[in-house]
């Protein structure tokens, strides 16, 4: 569910349009969390990097990577802190959670981050009602018998305004939820009463030098995560897939960072309700 983090890290950060020298440039506090219903938090810390600054591999990244935060989360009621640790294969390779607070539908979220050299980071989310999906189905895709597209279908409740977004994780191929492209739903353009039909297309995730797929295989287990979010959130993701559609165009560039919900630092905190689903294409 992540991939924003490493886009905001490589983002020129503008101020009136002007270019920031490198000896006047400040690092910033970068943020990528979510909370999932009925899950436990997730959040990343890095440092942002100047807009001179020559990365030639992933490993580059590494001493940007925060491991000595303090990070709270409160629910209104309780409050825990969160500890970091490793995960091997992802990216970054460093996370904040606990299992001591799981997400729950309809409750607000505080966010507080301390960091050695940064401002104070606070931020709040909220978690929408989850809806679930009426079923996904799978295409043949291209002339093997191999080769997968899926479909998913879900009705919009009447009477709310939902945003909508999917994410996969292939089984043994991802380490975590990849958003996938270019389906960003908000519930205004869907006919009301009527069954909705998404291409789910493969998550895609950034400077891991995985090759992007475009279908999925028969013997896969995808894991689809179908999320709820705010508007505010929505707003993110709507920016992201327009930076990574200009991102493939050599001719076009990012102008400016991704918004964000967090006060003192770049980045966002989501909340997110999921409707999961693990499919084999080959046996829908």
């Amino acid at each position: 569910m992540k991939r924003l983090l490493t886009h905001i890290l490589t983002i020129v950060v503008l101020a009136g349009c002007q270019r920031v020298e490198p000896a006047e440039y400040e690092p910033r506090l970068v943020v990528e969390a979510w909370i999932c219903s009925s899950q436990s938090p997730v959040v990343m810390l890095t440092s942002s990097i100047s807009p001179d600054a020559v990365l030639r591999s992933v490993d580059d990244l590494e001493e940007h990577i925060l491991k000595q935060a303090t990070v709270r989360l409160s629910d209104g009621s309780r409050e825990v802190m969160l500890k970091g640790e490793t995960r091997e294969g992802a990216l970054p390779p460093y996370v904040y959670t606990s299992d001591e607070m799981k997400g729950e539908e309809g409750k607000t979220y505080s966010l507080s981050i301390e960091a050695a050299g940064f401002r104070k980071a606070k931020a709040t989310a909220r978690i929408p009602s989850a809806v679930p999906l009426s079923g996904i189905s799978a295409e043949k895709y291209g002339d093997t018998d191999t080769t997968w597209l899926l479909r998913a279908r879900f009705l919009d409740p009447e009477g709310q305004h939902n945003y909508y977004k999917f994410f996969s994780c292939i089984e043994g191929v991802d380490k975590d939820f990849n958003p996938t492209r270019l389906d960003l739903i908000d519930d205004d353009v869907l006919s009301p009463g009527k069954e909705a039909e998404v291409l789910l297309l493969p998550g895609s995730a950034l400077f891991t030098g995985k090759e992007q797929r475009s279908c999925y295989y028969s013997s896969d287990l995808v894991h689809v995560r179908f999320c709820t979010m705010t508007e505010e959130v929505a707003n993110l993701w709507r920016v992201y897939d327009t930076e990574a559609v200009r991102a493939s165009l050599p001719i076009l560039s990012s102008v400016s960072n991704l918004p964000g919900n967090v006060e003192g630092a770049l980045g966002y905190f989501a909340g997110y309700g999921c409707y999961e689903q693990d499919v084999v294409p080959s046996e829908l």
